[in-house]
């Protein structure tokens, strides 16, 4: 990353190769994905995203406007992690059932141990890289757009074919 990097002379030179605005905006997100989000730590993302969200008076996303000042807590209703860095250990006293993590079909994964919780992180990870998973009030979730996506595309799927074989939903 250069230190010297000016926004206003980046954009300046957009403008000069006269790009449409989508054009712009792909070169944007690639230099900030390629040059900017290697190099901050998880914390400093989420400060980043925030600035950027105040700067253009957006709302930022909800986990990313837990207290950033706040370290990582080993306490589940606080947590929000890379999935890579979860592990057992960090979701405290088991409950006797065991966590229920979701599934991007609507289902959920009952994990017991570490064994567990690899092979669903796994799965996970296949599809949506290292996502960031969120613990809140005992309540796991995956805070991922398309994961999301995939999860209500599959949800009004269901619906549609109940409402196929004549299921009042």
């Amino acid at each position: 990353m250069r230190d010297d990097f000016d926004l206003y002379e980046y954009k300046n030179q957009l403008r000069e190769q006269e790009l449409t605005g989508d054009l712009a905006y792909q070169k944007v997100v690639e230099f900030l994905r390629d040059k900017i989000y290697p190099k901050l730590s998880d914390r400093e993302l989420d400060r980043f995203i925030i600035n950027m969200c105040e700067h253009m008076d957006v709302e930022p996303p909800s986990y990313r406007t837990m207290d950033v000042n706040e370290e990582y807590t080993t306490s589940i209703d606080k947590q929000t992690i890379k999935i890579d860095d979860l592990s057992f250990d960090l979701l405290g006293d088991k409950p006797m059932f065991g966590f229920s993590f979701p599934n991007p079909n609507d289902s959920s994964t009952q994990v017991f141990n570490q064994k567990d919780l690899e092979r669903w992180k796994d799965g996970i990870m296949d599809k949506y890289n290292n996502v960031d998973v969120s613990f809140k009030d005992g309540d796991i979730e995956v805070m991922d757009k398309q994961f999301q996506k995939d999860k209500d595309d599959y949800i009004q799927g269901k619906g549609r074919a109940l409402k196929k074989m004549g299921t009042n939903v």
